[in-house]
């Protein structure tokens, strides 16, 4: 989750795998990450945001909030698509 609100590329709705894998790399070298670690994580995050997203036109939420509304759903649409895809890129 905090890759996705720290690349831009992300408020797009679309993960670029490579620089999640660079990022990884460098989050690992503080905290350790099995492979199956890595291999679920997209799956965790998937089932976060269909659990917690919010719907367009985000009519209750506030305007401070409401960026982040529509990248969840944004970003819940991609993995949908491309959970499996991201998860075998992930495995070590």
């Amino acid at each position: 989750m905090s890759y996705t609100y720290a690349d831009l590329i992300c408020r797009d709705g679309t993960i670029n795998v490579e620089k999640f894998k660079k990022y990884l790399d460098e989050y690992t070298k503080y905290i350790a990450l099995s492979s199956y670690d890595l291999s679920v994580m997209p799956y965790f995050y998937y089932y976060f945001i269909c659990f917690t997203n919010f719907y367009p036109p985000y009519g209750g939420i506030s305007a401070d909030y409401r960026k982040i509304a529509s990248l969840k759903d944004n970003l819940m649409d991609w993995l949908y698509y491309n959970v499996d895809d991201l998860s075998k890129a992930l495995i070590r």
